[in-house]
């Protein structure tokens, strides 16, 4: 049941990319389905990750799979840029899609460890290891007092607010 939700859901995030391009008779893009897992502490999670046929290799993949504690849920690269969110790790393999980034969004709900999401820390590690050029930590809960956590990141990464609005190339 999970893995047939899982795939649902990347069918659809991914059909969202890709350009509007065929006549509404032609069929949908049929693409490619593979199967894969990866690992987190020792518990092996299954993904079923579908790449449209107008995915260029050797581009960034405009998926990036994350845990959301047990699930297997999706985050999106979108050409220098990426969006994660709801994660509470992220695979080594997925790691390698998020280098040579201007743009990276990090869910960072608190100080206080959460099952399912990324805490401060942990995102602060995740860019000390990726090393996008700047970074803007999202998801944040009541419990990070804005002005003080602000306060306390380093050079290059900031707090995400709402109507905030960025420039970068895609």
């Amino acid at each position: 049941m999970r893995r047939l939700l899982v795939s649902a859901a990347l069918v659809i995030g991914l059909l969202a990319c890709v350009p509007a391009v065929a006549a509404a008779s032609d069929p949908p893009d049929p693409g490619t389905t593979t199967t894969g897992t990866v690992t987190s502490n020792g518990t092996v999670y299954p993904y079923i990750l579908y790449t449209p046929t107008s995915y260029t290799p050797g581009t960034p993949a405009p998926l990036v799979v994350i845990l959301h504690g047990s699930q297997t849920i999706v985050g999106f690269r979108f050409g220098n840029a990426a969006y994660l969110t709801d994660h509470s790790e992220i695979p080594e393999t997925s790691m390698e899609l998020l280098r040579g980034l201007d743009v990276l969004f990090l869910d960072a709900l608190r100080y206080k460890p959460h099952p399912t999401h990324s805490t401060v820390e942990q995102s602060l590690k995740i860019v000390e290891e990726v090393k996008p050029k700047r970074a803007f930590f999202t998801h944040i809960c009541h419990d990070l007092p804005h002005a003080e956590a602000e306060a306390a990141l380093p050079a290059g990464v900031r707090l995400a607010y709402d109507g905030m609005k960025l420039e970068f190339e895609i």
